[in-house]
């Protein structure tokens, strides 16, 4: 039963295990663009995992993007471009 309502690990190495295959799945489903797999993403109660999710989630965001500007208005304007990103990805793709 425990299974069923918490689908991840609570051990560390199953749990990294997990984490690893999530992200493959997630780096899949953008190469592929197939949306009904990217629309399957849950985010996790836990809130290491949640915070690992939301990580993995920017670095892939951030990948498409140009590189961090190191002036401190362009910073400014490109975190909060890729706060927006974030903010749409999880709209339209996490349960």
């Amino acid at each position: 039963m425990d299974a069923i309502t918490n689908p991840y690990p609570t051990d560390s190495t199953l749990r990294r295990h997990y984490d690893s295959l999530r992200t493959a799945e997630l780096n899949a489903a953008f190469a592929t663009g197939n949306e009904q797999d990217v629309k399957k993403l849950i985010i996790p109660e836990d809130s290491t995992l949640r915070r690992h999710f939301f990580t993995q989630v920017q670095a892939e965001i951030e990948s498409v993007l140009f590189p961090r500007p190191t002036d401190s208005t362009l910073r400014r304007h490109y975190e909060s471009q890729v706060k927006a990103r974030i903010e749409e990805y999880l709209t339209e793709y996490a349960l």
